[in-house]
């Protein structure tokens, strides 16, 4: 009885293992200031099939994704990632504004959905 017992917990212990659903998703958020031509870059290591969402506090700025594909990212619309690699965010501000030395504060929350 205590070996049936054993087998039958033992397969639970195996069955709940194999059905654990992968909870890797996360958020960041990055504050900081650009002026001109300056852009901030963010590194991001992220796999197939991740949705990457970005969204920034302010109209003035862009948000593109530079390696190692070029996608620029529309704001909380989720981007899903075809490839393992290491993707470089940029922010920055459009030519018309940068050549006016404009300066803008921001505030980059970047949420990485993993599937």
């Amino acid at each position: 009885m205590k070996a049936l017992i054993s087998i039958v917990l033992f397969s639970l212990l195996i069955t709940g293992c194999a059905f654990k659903p992968r909870n890797d998703n996360y958020q960041v958020i990055h504050e900081g200031k650009i002026s001109g031509y300056a852009y901030h870059d963010y590194a991001l290591k992220l796999a197939r099939h991740d949705r990457l969402t970005v969204d920034i506090n302010t109209r003035q700025l862009d948000v593109i994704i530079i390696s190692p594909i070029e996608v620029p990212l529309e704001n909380n619309q989720p981007f899903t990632v075809q490839s393992d690699d290491e993707y470089t965010l940029r922010v920055l501000m459009p030519r018309a504004l940068a050549r006016r030395n404009e300066t803008h504060q921001y505030q980059l929350s970047i949420t990485v959905d993993r599937n």
